[in-house]
């Protein structure tokens, strides 16, 4: 069950997203998180292009001038975090345009109303994009 229960519809469409299972990942001699587990799960939400000011203010210095998503759903997405284990627990990764985006940052809106979460989520370096001509 979600922790937003308002609804926000405009332009939601379904999308297929990577969650690294709780438990599996943990660090390795270096401090480097060791990948787990994926499970795929689906989500409804709005995605567009980021704001050049949502990107200065959500984002870290390093991701600024990386190709940036932000996300609206009324189910949660989570960025890099460690469970109530310690075992640490990778950003979901979300399907869009042919690629995989990562979580970087989050913001809840708990308003009575449009209760929500708003992500921005980066292209992962590794992930070709196609254009768009």
């Amino acid at each position: 069950m979600s922790r937003h229960g308002g609804k926000v519809r405009l332009g939601k469409k379904k999308y297929k997203v990577l969650r690294n299972v709780s438990g599996t990942s943990n660090y390795d001699e270096y401090g480097e998180v060791v990948e787990g587990t994926w499970e795929e799960i689906t989500i409804r939400a709005n995605i567009q292009g980021a704001s050049e000011y949502n990107k200065m203010r959500m984002s870290n210095a390093g991701d600024i001038s990386k190709d940036t998503i932000s996300v609206r759903s009324n189910q949660d997405l989570y960025k890099a975090r460690v469970d109530v284990n310690g075992k640490a627990l990778l950003a979901d990764r979300i399907f869009y345009k042919n690629t995989y985006w990562e979580v970087k940052e989050d913001i809840d809106y708990n308003n009575l109303r449009t209760a929500h979460i708003e992500v921005l989520a980066t292209r992962l370096d590794e992930q070709p994009m196609e254009r768009d001509i």
